[in-house]
């Protein structure tokens, strides 16, 4: 990630829009300090590959390695289906 003062950043304004519109993130610093992150936009159009790449790269989501995600067995469990009671609760309000 690149890191840009604010001074810079007010001057060359276009030049880090176009880089961040070409995918790249801009750390703002302001004396040396991160003060903010400018990111490109995420939006539902894009693919989602695209979008998990972005979310990923941000530390909001971590993808499961191939083969290690377990998933777990149905178990039965004595009693009616959650099915039947939410039906009846809906029934019961309309």
């Amino acid at each position: 990630m690149e890191r840009v003062g604010l001074r810079e950043a007010n001057i060359g304004f276009a030049k880090y829009i176009k880089k961040v519109k070409g995918g790249k993130e801009i750390l703002l610093t302001d004396r040396g300090k991160a003060v903010a992150i400018i990111s490109p936009f995420m939006r539902m159009e894009d693919p989602l590959e695209k979008r998990l790449q972005m979310l990923e790269k941000r530390g909001i989501l971590k993808r499961a390695s191939a083969g290690k995600l377990k998933l777990h067995t149905l178990i039965e469990l004595p009693g009616r289906k959650i099915s039947e009671i939410v039906q009846e609760n809906r029934e019961e309000r309309s």
